[in-house]
């Protein structure tokens, strides 16, 4: 009864109130601006970018890796901040130029919701990446067909992704489950880094002998059974196995736990999977 009352008064309220949403949308202009960005419909300036071809591989356009190096054989940290609201915005924005006055190499994944808050990181934050979640794939093959795929979410995929890359912003994709088949058609969107290339699901061998160098490989640990049955050993068995197969002189290669630490996972394994990232292969 209560539940039925509460969404009976929000109506009328959201009712009452809709005439002075509308008037502080028209007044601000953000919702109304980039409304029609979300059914893919831009300005013809920004169609026109969209039309050009951009640098999809390699270097970007003021001579630096786009992952892997910070251009001067260093390498480059990634750290991925997610903000709402303006001032959440603004304060992400202080913060990354803090960390950035110290350590010049180090790069940003800035994601946001809110029309205010993405016209603010333009304008303040100019971010490195733009990460998406989305599963396309199962244990075994992807949800849908490859054909299926290239009529009905690459058009969309390349759309928005060569949007970004144009504005020499990455482009990460997390992907639950095995999309062996379409990794090509990611890379030509404009994708930059993939997740997790989820073992058991893909081969790790053959993804890596044959994209290595045209993307890079945010790679997850097995959480599915190694890391949570597996004893401490197994766990740095696994992270060095990670690392000779996705690494290269020129990296490309990041680490991640899967899709994250499930309950229950001992903690003597978490300890040997982070001690080993720090230790193996680095000076």
């Amino acid at each position: 009864m209560k539940w039925l009352l509460y969404n009976a008064l929000f109506a009328v309220a959201y009712t009452v109130m809709l005439p002075s949403f509308l008037l502080r949308m028209k007044r601000r202009g953000g919702y109304r601006a980039r409304f029609a960005d979300r059914f893919g419909r831009y300005p013809p300036e920004v169609a026109a970018a969209l039309s050009q071809e951009g640098e999809r591989n390699g270097r970007d356009k003021r001579g630096r890796s786009r992952v892997g190096d910070g251009g001067n054989g260093s390498r480059v940290g990634w750290i991925w901040i997610h903000a709402v609201s303006v001032g959440e915005v603004q304060v992400a924005g202080q913060l990354m130029r803090a960390m950035r006055e110290r350590d010049p190499n180090v790069r940003f994944v800035f994601s946001t919701t809110s029309s205010t808050g993405w016209k603010t990181a333009e304008r303040e934050v100019k971010p490195d990446g733009y990460m998406i979640s989305d599963d396309l794939g199962t244990q075994k093959s992807l949800m849908m067909s490859p054909p299926t795929f290239r009529e009905f979410i690459r058009p969309y995929y390349r759309e928005l992704w060569g949007l970004a890359r144009e504005m020499d912003v990455d482009v990460w994709l997390h992907t639950c489950g095995n999309v062996t088949e379409i990794i090509g058609d990611l890379i030509e969107c404009g994708l930059s880094i993939l997740h997790p290339i989820q073992k058991h699901t893909m081969d790790w061998n053959e993804t890596a002998e044959r994209w290595k160098g045209k993307i890079a490989f945010w790679v997850g640990m097995d959480v599915q059974d190694t890391l949570i049955n597996g004893t401490p050993e197994d766990v740095r068995r696994e992270v060095r196995l990670m690392r000779d197969t996705f690494d290269s002189p020129a990296g490309g290669f990041l680490y991640a736990a899967g899709n994250g630490i499930v309950r229950g996972t001992p903690l003597e394994n978490i300890e040997a999977f982070l001690s080993e990232i720090l230790s193996y292969g680095n000076p």
